[in-house]
């Protein structure tokens, strides 16, 4: 696993008042949720374009298709894969992905913190850090990551690469 960290230079306005997404990029006249907000910094610090996140499912492209990259967060959904088991979800998952990078973000202050993984270090990040749960308005079963903490940074950080 690798890490790198950055200041995070995108403008943004943050309202925490906000109900639901609480980021902006561009001014205040739309709204990001974390996930979508911490793709924009990565997509920004990489030169891209990053206004616009389109939802791309996992098995035809990726969040950054310039590296082949997932961008995940903290309380991140897998994917629309669904079903009885974290094994089957993610033997479905990993069969299918289009992506071969998986990076999770995490931001403490003004800085950005970027775990990159292949796809074993991945899974394990899985196996240890995500439940299952029902989706939305639905009774299907997918894989969410757990919230960010003190205790999953140490696993990242005792896993990262010098």
């Amino acid at each position: 696993m690798k890490k790198m960290s950055y200041e995070i230079t995108m403008p943004y306005i943050y309202n925490p008042e906000k109900k639901g997404a609480k980021y902006s990029i561009d001014g205040g006249i739309t709204y990001k949720n974390n996930g979508e907000w911490i793709e924009s910094i990565m997509k920004f610090s990489r030169g891209l374009d990053y206004m616009v996140n389109p939802a791309t499912s996992f098995d035809n492209g990726s969040d950054i298709e310039e590296i082949n990259a997932s961008v995940k967060s903290s309380g991140a959904s897998l994917a629309c894969v669904y079903g009885d088991n974290m094994e089957s979800i993610l033997n479905e998952y990993f069969s299918r992905v289009h992506s071969t990078l998986w990076i999770y973000g995490v931001v403490i202050e003004d800085t950005i913190y970027e775990y990159h993984m292949n796809a074993t270090e991945f899974r394990e990040f899985l196996e240890n850090w995500a439940g299952l749960t029902k989706e939305s308005g639905s009774e299907n079963i997918k894989v969410r990551i757990k919230k960010t903490s003190g205790k999953m940074i140490k696993w990242i950080e005792e896993r990262v690469e010098e």
